[in-house]
């Protein structure tokens, strides 16, 4: 099972998504051989879904008896299928590039071509400098900003967002080597010291931040016992002069929306498209309440989640915003 579950990380840390797939997957008519050599699992990825054939490694199998089963599976099931190995050679991949097969090998490759995705190991190179920082990255450095810390240490941070040990270094040191801040220690606790003000530091790091909104889910009506926060033009209009949506919108963490997507009642909730009444949830890829105790995303976050929206209203809303936020 590790080998589904390392398949499943590498997919979300790649496209920035929180995938849910099935335990396990049967397809109609398949011939009994197949379960000893594969697992199957279907899952959706944005709006397509797949069936996930992962190899147990019972066999050494030629590329040419993969592409022969694959093309099995996915008549049988009417998926797509995606191709998983811990480790393939050089020719294996070669041959099911060849044969157009999606496949992914964890941590290593990803090659996705029914996605247009061909992530290879030479594009993962370690010296390879990232563009933009991790969601984890962000929530920490807002943090900082809203609550105009100077410094931080790991204990702080994983005593108010709940992040792992690991997680917390790891950002320290993505926060550092993007010139935000400086990274000391005190004796064995990790001490991250921000450069500059709150002003300078926004300024640097806006530009190196993605929008937290990871999915878009339009429901019927909101989770009146769950804690959701108003968000988008929502809270846009709150903070500023700009008219309220017809379609109220509302965010989520990932990991609670994880939690509350697997409750029957909230699936019958969900609505293919937008309606005169129904209301939008955005599954965000950081925890939204970590820094403000109000029912409102913050500010920072808030416009980070609109700042591509080609609307002259909203640009403006957005400016006087931060303007007021930053030097008011």
């Amino acid at each position: 099972m590790e080998l589904v579950y390392s398949f499943k990380r590498y997919l979300e840390k790649v496209l920035n998504l929180h995938l849910i797939m099935d335990v396990k997957y049967r397809g109609e008519g398949l011939p009994y051989f197949m379960y000893d050599l594969y697992n199957l699992h279907k899952i959706k990825i944005y709006k397509n879904y797949f069936v996930v054939i992962i190899d147990k490694g019972e066999k050494d199998l030629t590329p040419e008896n993969i592409k022969k089963q694959i093309e099995i599976i996915s008549n049988k099931t009417g998926l797509e299928a995606i191709y998983v190995h811990k480790a393939l050679t050089s020719f294996q991949r070669d041959r099911l590039i060849k044969y157009n097969i999606n496949f992914v090998v964890p941590n290593n490759q990803m090659y996705l071509p029914h996605l247009k995705i061909d992530l290879r190991e030479h594009f993962k190179s370690a010296n390879q400098p990232k563009k933009y920082l991790s969601p984890a990255s962000q929530a920490i450095i807002i943090s900082s900003i809203l609550n105009n810390y100077s410094q931080l240490d790991s204990q702080m941070i994983k005593n108010n967002i709940n992040y792992s040990a690991m997680s917390v270094s790891r950002s320290f040191k993505e926060i550092s080597n993007f010139g935000i801040g400086k990274l000391m220690r005190d004796g064995k606790e990790k001490i991250l010291h921000l450069l500059d003000g709150r002003i300078q530091i926004w300024d640097k790091s806006k530009a190196l931040m993605n929008s937290p909104i990871i999915q878009e889910i339009w429901l019927s009506q909101t989770l009146f016992d769950q804690k959701l926060l108003i968000a988008g033009l929502s809270a846009l209009s709150h903070y500023s002069m700009i008219s309220p949506p017809k379609n109220k919108v509302y965010a989520v963490y990932k990991e609670d929306w994880y939690k509350i997507s697997k409750n029957e009642s909230v699936k019958q909730l969900i609505e293919p498209i937008q309606t005169e009444s129904n209301i939008k949830l955005q599954v965000w890829s950081y925890p939204l309440d970590l820094w403000s105790h109000t029912n409102i995303v913050d500010k920072y976050s808030l416009y980070l989640s609109l700042k591509d929206e080609k609307d002259e209203r909203i640009e403006q809303a957005l400016k006087e915003m931060m303007e007021e936020e930053l030097n008011g």
